[in-house]
């Protein structure tokens, strides 16, 4: 049975992780956070034929 609640781990370089972390402070939010509210959902909006597929 798969999970209905997919986790997922992130790598990036620590330059990316430093914006990250910037756009997070000014927002005055977490990088997780900042991370679940706008870049996933942009993510998916601007790549819709690949967030519908399922890789097992």
């Amino acid at each position: 049975m798969y999970s209905t609640n997919p986790k997922f781990m992130l790598m990036v370089s620590t330059e990316t992780f430093r914006g990250l972390e910037t756009e997070a402070k000014k927002r005055g939010v977490s990088i997780q956070e900042l991370l679940r509210a706008v870049e996933i959902p942009d993510w998916l909006r601007s790549n819709p034929e690949t967030a519908t597929k399922t890789h097992f």
